[in-house]
């Protein structure tokens, strides 16, 4: 059998550089929050930095130039956008001494400067959460620089900046000579700072509106004024720190545009949210900062698993209060360990007010745009997203209000030529979008499971982003791929046909006797694929092709304890699911044109079908020369192969011939170079298929290739997991892939048709001036392959019956009824599996083509080929 395809769900490249290509997202589900939209099989077209067109694959289909991402069972959605954030605070204890001062512990100019020197590092941990957008709503002057070095970095999100907070109260310990916040005494000092600020050109004006018994709401309400007043001549928007229900109150009647948190001092009573959409006010309720000084303080402290997966680990590290010395803490770290409970019971007390008052903004349809606070002491930079997520969750948000409130109304917050062309998936939008591997309609944990990002049109995979410092779990690969080798050999004992090949340790295979449960492969395969992705992303190309090989196959390996487990996955679903691969659907009239072709070149009585068996039964091998025939075929296949690939002096194999099977030939890989080749005689072998299974199923197929793989990856290498050969795994299409295009390979259709006159003709006793009359029908015939898959995909999905997809083969496939009938019975075993024939075929051509390895270059495709057979390469990486 052996002729495995899996098609190429690209979602594994890395960075693909400054300047974008032509990309098309393709099988996704599209989620539109701004417009609760969503489109299912939907085609995404990225012209460059821009969405070019978007929508279902009946109204937008993927242009020929461009390089296609499969999205098959996946979730795409416009980059999130973070609207409350502060790059000159790290998250770590020390970047607040005004709040905890900590000098005599890092002296608060070192935490500044290790703040810019390690600014590219958060700007790259948000694009790792799918973050591709933020708003730094206060800091000192040297913000608008970081806005600019964003700007210029393509791993970095779109950044809005608003320069030092203009403030009603002082905060000395933060003034090292270009103060964060600045304290303004009249209404002429702000119309001044405010006309200074716009030098700069900020995207907002940030007030801190701080409230207490010396600094009560109306006394600084004149300065709001003139800054609002001075910023809005300027026609720049306002934004007001303002928690407290009068203050907020106060802010928005003085003409403000946007409060930067939630109200926490008590319920908003209808006026104010009347206020608020009379005015069209956007409000960031930043419900995770309210939690984490508390939190860190008292050393409860509860980051999510993002938060500990994906934050600076420095940052997180100096979160432990504990490890500071007893006699250096401030006195409100030393209260707040004493009395612990008290520290979570105000954070209660402020979440039993901020989460209904979010709610009943949001029911009201004011408009919400998800913020954290970011760079505050314990508020992760990056993923402290998804704790905000959870947050508005428990106020009683849905996923989608949730994820309206990260996409398309941050985008308003955001503002500018930039806001209007973000956090929607439309025509001329930036191409800033994120891909999930799960739903998050069906739960909003689900948006942290990120499988690509794509900012401004460059495409990263997951794992090109998890490069950031400090995320290495040590994992040692080896012994996670002896782990996964096991775990394939006890998925062998519940399904027969999974294990195709095994020539690792015999006692490995004693010990995964005794039926481990299916549910504890799929959990011990899904723990794998997590330890695998904590390890950096190596910097040798194998190393890296290695583990995506894993992970891909571990994929695979869970897919199918499903489907053991009786889940019905649709023919698409499960070919994506098993082989990483769709392969394209075809209507009828595609195969009734080429069938149109075929016609004329087949007159005389009787349907099409019937013509075509009657014509080539003058073509058939007789069985007592089929041997000698075949002997030829692989002799010639062989000899051809060894002067261009070198394999191991023991390599062999045998050949068997038998019957009652459902396929035509089998490789039998043996280990140690040697393999057993069964050709199955149900059926009449015709001149053609001596070199079709001498070469798929030998050299340079199957054979070549999984000797190249022992002898490079298993004995040079000592990489176990290629020990063995899980059948139902992405690995089949490049193996069915490169097997069947070893035949184009191995002679090209000139050396193959002379050869065959020369030698296989007359031995078969047939007549070899009919060679070209039957390779020009054999030519069209070849044309006929995917109908195979259309068949088997109506069959699998019980559009059809059995019957019926036989007839389909007799009459689209011109296969006769025995041969249809045998099909079926293939299909009924493997099902999806019959794409990585055709599909699979023409992936690796493409592949091999694209890299110079054309038929009019025949050293070059020898070598392109023989790289891809003894490379652990999987489908996303031939795309």
């Amino acid at each position: 059998m052996k002729f495995r395809i899996t098609l190429a769900i690209a979602l594994s490249i890395f960075a693909l550089g400054a300047h974008a290509e032509k990309t098309a997202l393709i099988n996704g589900t599209l989620i539109n929050p701004g417009r609760s939209q969503i489109v299912r099989n939907a085609t995404i077209i990225i012209d460059g930095d821009r969405i070019a067109a978007a929508g279902d694959a009946k109204t937008v289909s993927a242009p020929k130039d461009a390089r296609v991402i499969d999205c098959a069972g996946k979730f795409i959605l416009p980059g999130y956008i973070d609207t409350h954030v502060h790059f000159f605070q790290s998250g770590d204890l020390f970047t607040r001494p005004d709040g905890a001062d900590l000098n005599n512990v890092r002296p608060y100019k070192e935490e500044v400067a290790w703040i810019k020197s390690h600014l590219n590092d958060v700007f790259a941990r948000y694009i790792r959460c799918g973050i591709t957008s933020v708003v730094d709503v206060g800091g000192p002057f040297w913000n608008f620089e970081v806005r600019k070095t964003a700007n210029a970095t393509t791993k970095a999100p779109r950044v809005a900046v608003a320069g030092p907070l203009i403030s009603s109260v002082s905060r000395e310990r933060l003034n090292l000579g270009d103060p964060p916040i600045v304290k303004i005494d009249t209404p002429e000092q702000a119309h001044e700072f405010v006309r200074k600020l716009t030098a700069q050109n900020p995207d907002l004006i940030k007030i801190w509106y701080i409230v207490d018994k010396d600094h009560p709401v109306d006394s600084f309400r004149p300065i709001v004024r003139a800054t609002i007043e001075e910023s809005h001549a300027h026609k720049i928007r306002v934004a007001v720190h303002a928690t407290e229900l009068e203050t907020a109150r106060a802010a928005v009647e003085e003409g403000a545009d946007v409060l930067v948190h939630s109200v926490i001092d008590k319920p908003v009573d209808d006026a104010f949210v009347k206020l608020l959409k009379d005015r069209n006010i956007i409000l960031c309720p930043t419900l995770v900062v309210f939690e984490r000084y508390g939190r860190t303080f008292s050393h409860q402290l509860n980051l999510t698993p993002e938060e500990k997966a994906w934050g600076n680990p420095e940052v997180i590290a100096s979160l432990d209060v504990t490890k500071i010395p007893q006699n250096k803490l401030p006195d409100r770290i030393k209260n707040a360990l004493a009395k612990p409970d008290e520290a979570l019971d105000r954070i209660k007390k402020t979440y039993d007010v901020a989460l209904p008052n979010l709610k009943t903004l949001e029911d009201a349809n004011v408009t919400i745009a998800a913020g954290t606070d970011a760079g505050n002491i314990g508020t992760i930079h990056g993923p402290a997203l998804f704790r905000e997520f959870q947050l508005m969750k428990e106020a009683g948000l849905t996923p989608m209000q949730i994820l309206q409130c990260a996409t398309a109304n941050a985008a308003k917050l955001f503002g500018g030529e930039i806001g209007a062309h973000i956090g929607k998936i439309e025509n001329g939008y930036l191409a800033d979008l994120v891909i999930l591997n799960s739903n998050p309609l069906d739960d909003i944990a689900h948006a942290s499971d990120i499988d690509t990002v794509i900012k401004n049109g460059v495409v990263y995979s997951i794992r090109s982003l998890e490069n950031a410092e400090g995320n290495s779990s040590g994992a040692d690969v080896n012994a996670l791929a002896e782990t996964y080798v096991k775990l394939v050999l006890a998925m062998g004992e519940h399904d027969a046909d999974y294990v195709d090949a095994y020539y690792g340790p015999p006692e490995w295979k004693t010990q995964s006797q005794g039926k481990k449960s299916l549910d504890s492969i799929a959990v011990e395969a899904a723990r794998l694929r997590e330890q695998l992705a904590k390890i950096p992303e190596p910097t040798d190309e194998m190393e890296r092709l290695r583990r995506e090989y894993l992970t891909k196959q571990l994929s695979a390996l869970v897919a199918r304890v499903r489907i053991m487990k009786g889940e019905h996955l649709k023919f698409d679903e499960e070919s994506h699911a098993l082989y990483d691969a769709v392969a394209p659907t075809l209507p009828e009239s595609h195969f009734q044109e080429i069938l149109a072709r075929l016609e004329p070149k087949l007159p005389g009585e009787g349907t099409l079908l019937q013509r075509y068996e009657n014509w080539r039964r003058a073509f058939v091998i007789p069985n007592e020369k089929l041997d000698a025939v075949f002997q030829l075929a692989i002799k010639a296949c062989r000899e051809r192969t060894l002067a261009h690939i070198k394999l191991p002096p023991s390599e062999n194999f045998t050949v068997e011939y038998v019957t009652n099977k459902p396929w035509g030939g089998y490789n039998w890989y043996q280990g140690n170079y040697r393999s057993v080749i069964q050709v199955n005689t149900d059926l009449p072998t015709y001149i053609d298929r001596a070199i079709d299974l001498a070469a798929h199923e030998g050299y340079p197929g199957h054979h070549v290739y999984n000797a190249l793989l022992e002898k490079n990856l298993v004995h040079d290498r000592g990489w176990v997991e290629f020990s063995v050969y899980p059948l139902f795994s992405p690995q089949s299409l490049i193996a069915e892939g490169t097997a069947n295009f070893g035949r184009e390979v191995v002679f090209t259709k000139p050396e193959r048709l002379e050869f065959e006159k020369k030698l296989l003709w007359p031995a078969a006793g047939i007549d070899p001036s009919r060679a070209e009359e039957f390779y020009a029908v054999q030519d069209l015939m070849k044309e006929l392959a995917y109908a195979t898959n259309e068949a088997a995909r109506r069959y699998v999905n019980g559009e059809i019956d059995a019957s019926a997809a036989a007839v389909w083969l007799e009459k689209y496939a011109l296969m006769d009824e025995k041969r249809a009938k045998q099909r079926i019975k293939f299909i009924e075993k493997y099902r999806s599996y019959v794409i990585n024939y055709n599909l699979g075929e023409d992936m690796v051509r493409s592949y091999i083509e694209k890299r110079g390895g054309t038929a009019t270059e025949p050293e070059k495709r020898w070598r392109e080929f023989e790289q891809l057979l003894a490379a652990p390469r999987l489908p996303g990486d031939i795309r």
